[in-house]
């Protein structure tokens, strides 16, 4: 996510009504993606999303740039959560909490249907 507008972003309106910036080209898109799956982790469901290693490389680097700020998950143009970046991602998966079961499985479901085998 971008702190304000430029011509390299652009504004999405949450569920809650409040517009974030989200920098475009995205850091990944589906192509980096090569799999996903759903567990439970620390008592909550979450979204295994496992990527290419030029897409974890991108990832990582912006990750280390950028600890304690906030990063957007967007599937289908719609942004699923907003996490804060609490640590450099390393390795080859992101891992994205916070969702039922359901929600979670389906995700991975949509995510694998789309992902380059």
């Amino acid at each position: 996510m971008a702190d304000r507008p430029s011509d390299r972003t652009r504004t999405v309106t949450l569920p809650d009504g409040r517009n974030i910036f989200l920098s475009d080209p995205p850091l990944l898109t589906s192509a980096d993606v090569t799999g996903a799956h759903a567990s439970l982790t620390e008592g909550q469901w979450v979204l295994n999303v496992d990527v290419t290693s030029e897409g974890a490389k991108r990832i990582q680097l912006f990750s280390e740039q950028n600890v304690g700020r906030t990063m957007a998950f967007v599937v289908d143009g719609q942004v699923l959560r907003t996490p804060r970046v609490q640590d450099p991602i390393v390795g080859r998966g992101i891992l994205v909490g916070g969702f039922g079961q359901a929600e979670a499985e389906r995700l991975a479901k949509a995510f694998n249907a789309g992902c380059r085998q």
